[in-house]
């Protein structure tokens, strides 16, 4: 079909493609309700008119247009037929053939191989020349663009800093996604579905879109930023001061990341922690089996050795060895295994989708900006805590010395939580350390008790760097190191995961203090022997159960007496969970507030 490698602007069709003297005949309307027809402008041309037809031709679509602009019979004068082609271009096209692009950046034939690798021939021509049109249809209003840098590529897409002028007017600087036409109307639609309606101080700000035949295009302003100055995260991690990096941390998760969810988690409730991260991060069997990482471990286990180290797989236990120190932990393919059927649920809220060291964007007073939102949407509460300190943890490490990289994740996970003990690490390591120690704060009134949530986060991005990698190509040795801690920190999260399950066990048999209320006013319950205080409204339904303990407390009945009908039930599920995370030992399995389905909340003052 032309469609698969030409770009067309306006298609005309017959109605009677196939017999022009069968009045049954409509197989041109049937083409062109065809997806691929999609973005194409259309005109009907018949010898046959009928009211039918043009009704058909001309009613509006869900995407808001008819299936053709215009209908035309051909009988009607040449002039007739010339001014509608030229109508549908000035109205419809709306190509700027007089735009002047300076390709600074890369030529359209280097971005084309970026979005479409392999292309070759008369089919790159071909594209290279759409993906002009497509910025000409972008920009239509103006007279010179500038490509001024690629910011970002993946999946199909790629993102550019653009310079927009028109005499008479200020510059304009987006950052314009384009890439294959299907994925980049997702991510338009992602972003309309849940960005931030108002984009605050330091928002990003869907300015335009435009179509071709295979290319789509969607622009963003960055509030408050004109990308004279901007940097990407990662370029101020590895070349500004630390303490400017610091306060773009603060920025980004307290301005902009805050405004994609305000604090409003709601449940998940028929999927898992693990299975969210599964699925979020395409963890699923279908496509990444445990004989696959099994494949990539050996490709590493088989090379590290000229890196100094090497690994040692015995029974289920993972061994590394650093010139005459060795470090048994649990091999984390078992873990891997039966993580994503692990049953339950959790707390999940609206999320940009990834977050790189690349598609964040920052300037010289540490404001941030984001700029993929291709997978927008609900994820774990955690989410962009742990993603960002795993792009730290993972991706922006400068060494090759392993066992630098195993005192970092030793503190990490075995140190405190909200504050990991950095002192006496080397520079190349304690950088990172420290910036995740920023996150870390940030992130502690969220995590409350449940540390080990954030660390299966953790474990799961560890996963799907692992599963990213190809065994079939070659690695550098800074590949290499990187991948080798990958699965270093699977080995020690999964051993920290197995220490938990031991020690909640512990807990819970021996556990046999009652739950009571100690203050009211200082809202502090006492659980066994250990103190805890709650916020405000945390602590009024849990004073609501508990003087109704051991009786089943409606939903209707909690929204009605303790939110006073202020707020919607998803709310009350999230007050629960935050008095779970302070009460339970394991808030996934939980025994003092435990659900009843269908009726509400029991809370048991003393479990058995």
């Amino acid at each position: 079909m032309v469609l698969e490698n030409a770009n067309i602007h306006l298609a005309i069709v017959d109605v009677r493609m196939q017999d022009d003297d069968d009045e049954r005949d409509v197989s041109g309307l049937s083409l062109v309700t065809q997806e691929v027809y999609r973005s194409v402008h259309r005109i009907i041309l018949t010898g046959h008119p009928s009211t039918d037809t043009a009704r058909i031709a001309l009613k509006p679509q869900p995407s808001g247009r008819g299936l053709a602009i215009d209908y035309l019979k051909k009988e009607d004068a040449p002039e007739t037929f010339i001014q509608a082609v030229h109508d549908v271009f000035a109205h419809h096209v709306r190509i700027n053939w007089n735009l002047h692009i300076d390709w600074k950046a890369r030529d359209p034939f280097a971005l084309v191989n970026l979005i479409e690798p392999g292309l070759e021939g008369e089919r790159l021509l071909n594209r290279a020349e759409e993906l002009e049109d497509l910025f000409r249809r972008l920009f239509y209003e103006k007279e010179y663009l500038r490509i001024e840098r690629l910011l970002w590529q993946r999946d199909g897409r790629l993102a550019l800093v653009v310079l927009a002028f028109k005499e008479g007017l200020k510059p304009e600087s987006l950052v314009v996604v384009c890439g294959q036409n299907a994925i980049v109307n997702e991510e338009a639609q992602r972003f309309a579905s849940f960005a931030p309606k108002a984009s605050g101080e330091a928002g990003t700000h869907s300015s335009a879109r435009a179509e071709t035949t295979h290319f789509a295009a969607n622009a963003y302003t960055l509030v408050g930023n004109d990308l004279g100055k901007v940097q990407t995260l990662g370029e101020l991690y590895r070349f500004t001061q630390e303490t400017i990096f610091k306060v773009a941390l603060n920025t980004l998760f307290q301005k902009t990341l805050q405004a994609w969810h305000q604090d409003k988690p709601v449940w998940a409730k028929n999927d898992s922690l693990e299975a969210l991260y599964s699925q979020r991060l395409g963890l699923s069997a279908k496509r990444v089996s445990i004989a696959d990482f099994e494949e990539r471990i050996k490709v590493i286990e088989t090379q590290l050795p000229t890196l100094g180290p090497r690994i040692e797989r015995t029974g289920e236990k993972l061994t590394f060895h650093f010139n005459g120190q060795s470090f048994p932990y649990p091999d984390p393919l078992p873990l891997l295994a039966q993580m994503p059927d692990t049953k339950g649920s959790a707390l999940v809220v609206h999320v940009p989708g990834t977050l790189t060291g690349e598609n964040i964007l920052v300037d010289e007073i540490g404001r941030a900006w984001l700029t993929d939102f291709a997978e927008a949407g609900q994820a774990p509460l955690l989410w962009n805590f742990v993603a960002l300190e795993a792009v730290i943890r993972f991706d922006l490490v400068e060494t090759n010395d392993l066992l630098r990289r195993q005192e970092m994740e030793h503190r990490l996970i075995n140190t405190d939580f909200a504050k990991p003990d950095t002192r006496d690490l080397e520079p190349i390591v304690r950088k990172p350390g420290r910036a995740i120690q920023t996150i870390r704060k940030l992130a502690a009134r969220t995590v409350g008790r449940d540390t080990m949530a954030y660390h299966r986060g953790i474990f799961f991005h560890a996963a799907c760097r692992l599963a990213n990698f190809n065994p079939a190509y070659p690695l550098t040795s800074s590949e290499l190191a990187r991948l080798a801690h990958v699965l270093l920190s699977l080995a020690m999260i999964a051993e920290k995961i197995e220490e938990g399950k031991a020690n909640t066990s512990i807990s819970t048999a021996a556990q046999t203090g009652e739950l009571r209320i100690v203050d009211e006013i200082a809202r502090t319950i006492l659980i066994g022997n250990q103190e805890v205080r709650l916020a405000p409204q945390p602590f009024a339904l849990f004073r609501y159960l508990y003087l109704n303990a051991n009786r089943v407390c409606t939903k209707e009945e909690l929204v009605k007496e303790v939110l006073k009908g202020e707020y919607e039930e998803e709310y009350l599920h999230t007050l629960v969970g935050r008095i779970r995370k302070a009460i339970e030992d394991d808030p996934e399995q939980p025994r003092y507030i435990i659900t009843i389905p269908n009726a509400g909340y029991r809370l048991i003052t003393k479990p058995e």
